[in-house]
């Protein structure tokens, strides 16, 4: 069995990472096997978390807008390293509120953000 290995949120930098055919990103995956990151923030004990399907730990935070925009951060710069994101908000009931995703930047260009009703109606 492997070892699962987890960074902070703040240890997630926009440096450039020289990845060519046959190397692997900080997470572990080759530029071939970057998929759609999944980011969500969701209801915890005495606050909010953001949770990551790469292994980064869950941060929480007392505050939901805090929360939330720490996780619209974390987009951002995944997004920047070449990740396409998708930012899942949830209330307090676990219901889904807000959606956005957040494609891989190209050629320097800045993240395009994009709501749920507008990537649908593309």
């Amino acid at each position: 069995m492997g070892v699962m290995r987890t960074m902070s949120l703040a240890a997630v930098s926009t440096e450039p990472l020289g990845l060519s055919p046959g190397n692997t990103d900080r997470f572990g995956l080759a530029p071939d096997q970057v998929n759609q990151v999944r980011l969500t923030v969701q209801p915890a004990v005495g606050g909010w978390q953001v949770h990551c399907d790469l292994p980064l730990e869950t941060s929480y935070f007392r505050s939901g807008a805090r929360a939330e925009r720490a996780a619209r951060e974390l987009a951002i710069r995944l997004s920047a390293l070449g990740h396409d994101v998708q930012l899942i908000i949830e209330d307090r009931g676990r219901q889904v509120v807000g959606t956005q995703l957040y494609f891989a930047v190209e050629d320097g260009a800045s993240p395009h953000r994009t709501d749920r009703a507008q990537a649908q109606a593309g």
